[in-house]
């Protein structure tokens, strides 16, 4: 049931997870997905973050945020 949508790896093997929502708000539970392998990957994730329509940059405890879409063209 949970996945990511895009996972990114840097050579030195740190970890980064994308979610990708076609929403204006996000919740606790669309960051289940992105906290899931930042068990097993330990000190090798860097943050998750989920990209979605809102208009704002929004912190979501450690290592976790919602990015504006947009910001991908700014």
């Amino acid at each position: 049931g949970k996945k990511v949508d895009v996972v990114l790896e840097q050579p030195d093997g740190s970890l980064a997870g994308i979610e990708i929502k076609g929403r204006d708000t996000v919740t606790a539970s669309d960051y289940k997905g992105l906290k899931e392998p930042r068990g097993p990957t330990g000190d090798d994730f860097v943050c998750g973050i989920i990209l979605y329509r809102g208009s704002q940059l929004v912190p979501f405890g450690e290592k976790f945020w919602a990015v504006l879409v947009d910001a991908l063209w700014s």
